[in-house]
């Protein structure tokens, strides 16, 4: 128990690798195949066998070690564990799928198991409305994406786990963000902060203030998102959170570009592109590539902006092909082709663009 206790704070504290290196010792000194608790006299209070197999697979996710992922599936038996009965490793498996940008299968696959569990009430119910909501956002579903959010939180709230109630705030403000009411989706993401700032989280904490940040620059805010960015990289800097601090370089460009320090602009974007290519991250590479295409646009460079914008819809389309990306770089080309003349292309682009823009809301 004092193992597994060490694991679970290491994992909150964001020490992911030390988390994993104590669970690995906490199972290694379970004997047999049971579910039995990691104790000698039952408690349904304190940890069993799949609560630690359970944070082994959570640690390997937030590593982004996936192979590993599949080894530790494929050798559950050991612990007397069937994965495939396992909703809490499933909530793990489809995480990652999400981070593969497969959002319908997860969304498929979450909308099956609630069909199926809801009447029971299952405990990782809300998990799996928190992955369907995520994917719904990313598909560009934000009604049902904001129905799912708010159950959720709802749920966490009550079951009183605050981590994830932190988790599920951030997405609330994520979807408000997207159907352009900042106001509130700052109000969320300052909750959200104000969560992971109590647990201690600095990689989650970063991410919170990148999003204050972006929803400060939607207001014209451009001095104050800067500030908010930069706060967000000190503490990013701090966990080496490679992907959001791509993220931050995304948004500190787009920043720069409104504030026409073109060349800054450019710099940071180009930095950030790079960065996702070689993390992987084709929603952020196709967000630095749309953005690459507003630094040519605004300088009246409209070929160079329609070829950053072509590159953009190619990756967003491959992600979600009815999400927000196709429907901002859409806008973006009919903008491009009225300022070229070429008026009668601009209207067909235009309209499509704008019935997206209506479904997404």
């Amino acid at each position: 128990v004092e193992l597994f206790n060490k694991a679970e704070s290491a994992f909150r504290h964001e020490d992911y690798e030390l988390s994993l290196k104590v669970i690995r010792q906490c199972l290694d000194q379970v004997q047999g195949r049971h579910l039995e608790p990691l104790v000698v006299l039952p408690d349904p209070d304190l940890p069993q066998v799949k609560d630690g197999v359970v944070l082994w697979a959570q640690c390997l996710y937030q590593l982004d070690r996936h192979d590993e992922f599949e080894v530790l599936m494929a050798s559950a038996s050991r612990w007397g564990l069937v994965p495939d009965a396992m909703p809490e490793l499933d909530v793990v498996q489809l995480s990652f799928l999400y981070k593969q940008a497969r959002y319908q299968s997860v969304v498929d696959e979450t909308t099956a198991f609630i069909e199926n569990q809801i009447a029971e009430l299952p405990p990782v119910l809300e998990d799996y409305l928190y992955l369907r909501g995520l994917c719904r956002s990313a598909l560009g579903e934000a009604t049902l994406a904001l129905d799912d959010a708010e159950m959720a939180h709802s749920l966490f709230k009550i079951l009183g786990v605050e981590l994830q109630c932190a988790r599920s705030a951030n997405l609330m403000g994520i979807l408000f963000f997207r159907t352009a009411d900042f106001i509130a989706a700052d109000r969320w993401f300052r909750k959200a902060y104000e969560l992971h700032k109590s647990l201690g989280m600095r990689k989650n904490m970063g991410g919170n203030l990148l999003n204050i940040g972006i929803s400060c620059y939607k207001r014209g805010q451009f001095n104050q998102a800067l500030l908010e960015i930069d706060a967000a990289c000190a503490l990013l800097d701090q966990v080496n959170a490679r992907v959001s601090l791509c993220r931050a370089e995304i948004a500190r460009g787009n920043t720069l570009r409104m504030m026409r320090h073109f060349n800054e602009a450019q710099e940071s974007l180009m930095q950030a592109f790079e960065q996702a290519n070689d993390l992987q991250l084709a929603r952020e590479e196709a967000l630095a590539l749309e953005f690459l295409g507003d630094v040519a646009r605004d300088q009246d460079q409209l070929e160079k902006a329609r070829r950053f914008y072509s590159r953009a819809l190619a990756v967003g389309r491959s992600l979600a092909p009815e999400g927000d990306i196709v429907m901002e770089v859409l806008r973006r080309q009919g903008q491009c082709l009225t300022r070229m003349g070429r008026e009668n292309e601009a209207v067909t682009v235009l309209n499509r663009a704008l019935a997206m823009a209506r479904t997404q809301g």
